[in-house]
């Protein structure tokens, strides 16, 4: 094969060349696309689940103060932590309720029933002082919506990690 026959054929086939590679590049564009699809996709997943470890971690954090006012007896910012831990809850079964399976929804359920118990004894410490039996009431709770919590959020940071 001469140069003037590479030629000959390159002048006669110019169109069909063109549009060979033209398919080429097209389908190299398509494949980087789809695959920095994929990588934004994925991007977005682990941002959400970060963020619902973020919330989890802060109403854990909320949580275990309860437990430091409740020593203090500071019943104002029990009551106060309490409705935080409780919005927080309700926050994140909203926000997240696609995300959580059912046997977590339970538990941040049962944590949110817990928080809110806690702040209706606090809300009546300004009439009277709590019982004893009501002080180990609202530490247990404390500890079962810490624990319920804690939980969720090891679960939530064990997931983080292992799709790293």
């Amino acid at each position: 094969m001469t140069l003037k026959s590479v030629w000959d054929f390159l002048a006669a086939n110019w169109g069909n060349i063109a549009s060979v590679l033209a398919l080429a590049v097209s389908i190299a564009t398509l494949v980087v696309a789809t695959k920095a699809k994929d990588a934004a996709n994925a991007a977005r997943a682990e941002a959400r689940r970060r963020s619902l470890a973020e919330e989890l971690q802060d109403a854990q954090r909320k949580a275990e103060q309860v437990g430091f006012f409740v020593r203090d007896r500071k019943w104002e910012l029990v009551f106060l932590r309490s409705q935080e831990v409780t919005g927080a809850c309700i926050l994140i079964l909203e926000r997240w309720q696609g995300d959580l399976g059912e046997h977590s929804k339970e538990r941040i359920l049962k944590a949110s029933v817990e928080a809110d118990s806690i702040g209706e004894v606090a809300s009546r410490t300004g009439t009277r002082a709590p019982t004893d039996h009501e002080l180990r009431s609202i530490a247990a709770a404390q500890r079962r919506v810490h624990q319920l919590l804690s939980g969720l959020l090891g679960q939530s940071l064990s997931e983080i990690e292992g799709r790293q």
